[in-house]
Formats: C-alpha cells, sequence, structure tokens
C-alpha cells in the first residue's frame, strides 16, 4: 500500500495500520476529511522542482547545542533631550528648577544626581536568557538592578535522561543575518540533516541544532505559497523510515495548522527545500480525536511535537487498554496534552504546563506563553521561544 493512500483510509482500519504512519499522522492528528493534493516544490534558489527529495548531505557541527553564555552587553541609551523652544511655557515661579522631585528633567546638564531620570541601563546577563537592568529614577539616582526577559530563551533542550533542561540565548544563535527578527509561529524538524525549519507569520529560517547556526532564510510565501496570510498554532514533521521502523529517511512529511485548516506537503527535502504540496483541508471540528476532553482547541496551541522514537514517554497512559508506544505532545499557554501516536490517536492525557513530567524538571520554561514552536530530534526535546519582548 503507498504511504498516501492511508490518508483516506476508514478509522477502524488506519488506526491500525503502521506502516504508512508518517502521512497518516497528519490526517489523524488533524485532519477532519480526505483531499487531494498537487506537486509543489522549491530548491535552494527558488526555481520549482518536482523532486520529492535528494540523498541526505547533512551538516557538519560540532559545537555544544546546550551553547556557552557569553552575554549581551549591550550600550547605555541616553533618555530624550529637551529642546530651546521660545514658545515653550516657562516654569511656574512656585516650582524650584532644581528640585528633581518637582521638575523632574532628561536633561543630564540640569539633573544634579547620578543619571538622566528615563536612562535604562543593561549589565551583567543573569539566568537563564535574561541581563541585568536598572533605570533612573525621577530623582536622578539609579535605581535597583533586576532580571528582565529571563525566560525569553532561544532555545530550551532536554536531552534523553537529562534532569534538567538546557537553555540558548537568541545572541549565542550563530548565523545572525539568517535569524528570525519577528515572533515565531511554528517550527518542524528535518531528522536526517539535524536541522529544523522555524516560521514566523513572513519568512522561514532554518537552523542547523547540533552547531546552533542560523543557515538559511526567506520569505515564507516563498516556501509555502499555500499558506498565504494564515497565522499559524503549530507544527510537526515525520519522518518516513522511523514511521515505518526503519532507518532515517533523507526526506520529511510535514503538516502546517492554522486555527482551523491543516497543510499537508511530502518528501521535504531540508538541505534544497524541496518538498510536494498534498492538500490543505479543514481542522479539527469533524475530526473525532480533537472531541475528547483531553484534547486542546486548535487555536489555542502554541507548539506541539512528535515522537517517533518513544525513548521516554513521560507519562503511563493506555488507548483500549493498549499501553502507546509514540506520542504527540501539544502546549498551550497553561496546559499541555498527549496524543497516542500509532494506534488510535486520542489525546489521552491532559494536565497543566508545569505539572506535566517533562516540564516539571529545573529549567523548563513556565508558560507555554514563552513558546513559538517545538520539535523532536535526536532523542532530545526543543522548545522554540516566541521571540517576543516582554
Amino acid at each position: 500500500m503507498h504511504m498516501t493512500l492511508a490518508t483516506y483510509l476508514p478509522a477502524s482500519t488506519r488506526t491500525r495500520v503502521w506502516a504508512p504512519l508518517a502521512l497518516l499522522c497528519v490526517s489523524a492528528c488533524f485532519l477532519d476529511g480526505g483531499g487531494s493534493g498537487s506537486t509543489y516544490g522549491i530548491t535552494g534558489n527558488g526555481e520549482t522542482d518536482a523532486s520529492t527529495g535528494a540523498t541526505s548531505t547533512g551538516v557538519s557541527a560540532s559545537s555544544d547545542p546546550a551553547g556557552t553564555s557569553t552575554g549581551d552587553d549591550s550600550s547605555t541609551s541616553a533618555g530624550p533631550t529637551t529642546t530651546n523652544d521660545p514658545t515653550a511655557p516657562t516654569t511656574d515661579s512656585t516650582t524650584d528648577p532644581t528640585d528633581p522631585t518637582t521638575n523632574p528633567t532628561t536633561d543630564p546638564g540640569a539633573c544634579p544626581g547620578e543619571c538622566s531620570p528615563g536612562q535604562v541601563e543593561e549589565g551583567a546577563p543573569c539566568d537563564p536568557c535574561g541581563v541585568e537592568t536598572r533605570s533612573c529614577t525621577d530623582q536622578c539616582s539609579w535605581g535597583a538592578w533586576s532580571c528582565e526577559d529571563a525566560e525569553r530563551c532561544a532555545l530550551w533542550s532536554l536531552a534523553n535522561g537529562a534532569v534538567t533542561w538546557t537553555t540558548t540565548r537568541w545572541s549565542e544563535l550563530g548565523g545572525q543575518p539568517d535569524a528570525p527578527t519577528t515572533p515565531i509561529e511554528a517550527a518542524f524538524d528535518a531528522t536526517a540533516h539535524q536541522l529544523a525549519v522555524v516560521l514566523t507569520h513572513e519568512s522561514f529560517h532554518v537552523l542547523d541544532v547540533p552547531g546552533q547556526q542560523w543557515i538559511d532564510m526567506g520569505a515564507r510565501s516563498s516556501l509555502f505559497p499555500q499558506l498565504g496570510d494564515a497565522t499559524l498554532r503549530a507544527a510537526y514533521s515525520t519522518n518516513p523510515g522511523l514511521a515505518e521502523q526503519a532507518p532515517v529517511s533523507a526526506v520529511e512529511d510535514v503538516a502546517l495548522l492554522s486555527a482551523d485548516s491543516v497543510w499537508a506537503y511530502t518528501g521535504f527535502h531540508a538541505p534544497t527545500l524541496g518538498h510536494n504540496f498534498l492538500f490543505q483541508e479543514p481542522c479539527c471540528n469533524e475530526n473525532a480525536n480533537w472531541q475528547v476532553p483531553e484534547a486542546p482547541a486548535p487555536g489555542d496551541l502554541r507548539a506541539y511535537w512528535l515522537d517517533l522514537v518513544g525513548a521516554d514517554l513521560w507519562v503511563d497512559v493506555q488507548c483500549d487498554g493498549t499501553p502507546f508506544a509514540f506520542y504527540g505532545a501539544a502546549l498551550t499557554d497553561t496546559t499541555a496534552h498527549v496524543q497516542d501516536i500509532g494506534y488510535c490517536f486520542d489525546f489521552l492525557y491532559e494536565t497543566g504546563f508545569s505539572d506535566y513530567p517533562p516540564l516539571a524538571l529545573p529549567g523548563a520554561p513556565s508558560s507555554g506563553a514563552l513558546l513559538g514552536g517545538a520539535f523532536y530530534q535526536g532523542k532530545a526535546i526543543f522548545l522554540v521561544g516566541a521571540n517576543t519582548s516582554s
């Protein structure tokens, strides 16, 4: 049976067929109904390519995925200065112009204190991803140092067997010209090449995961034109080799999810960006897997990862008496939801965000609101920061 045909199997049949799981996940996890697709692909130089992929080229990297904190000291910024406007009102005669409590000013020359009100100074990095910051008060003196944006990390990673999450700052990732500069909506991995694709509303970005280096970027519309102006809520990729309990394949099957639609692609070859568009279909009101009490609302999703390795399942749940072997994890701002992959595809478990066992470990983000995506690669969970300011 060809893998893509499994998408259209009846639920009673498809949930017990293992071999075609790669595309079956797109159907059973998200899809309301079947659909027909067309072939689409682009190569690294933007030319169309009907190929479903090429042999693995990989990415050479030797860096520690955790990275090493180097800090990000930035220069002190001065507050706004006043102008000599002859039409400006004069100071009230009852006000002492030298008293900063009654006449605060941003003119350093007129302020008798150590700084100018409104001035902000950044200091040393603070754990895990923040920077010490202090502001000048109206009394022209520095306020206390505080750790700002402590959890605005680029990546959180949890390797198999680890008991603490490792964090990576945005400044620790190389290839900054290819780094995202707007909020992140979704992410998925390319297992064979140890790459990840990160999507914003306007752009895509390719990350060398072990090398901690951005290596490519471009317009999202050039990579996935079918999305139009859709706001993505989650994404995941399925490696056909892993899905069929075979060697890792060089291409991925990819699902992109908005609040009401799913887009499916096959043969995604990360080094060249070549792929085939399969279909777009509604999601997920008519999908029974998303109607169970443990399921999240698609519009609430912040991230989703798919584990076809099963090195650590984290929770012990069963589907119709059968323990699950592989799972998908869906995260919202405040909750975590676990979905069976390979048997019934139902969501079987729901708990608070920080009560989900992997997210209860030290170093985990405190809320799904900090996230823009997630992926699973090399027996490790990766959470991608939302790339938004506090």
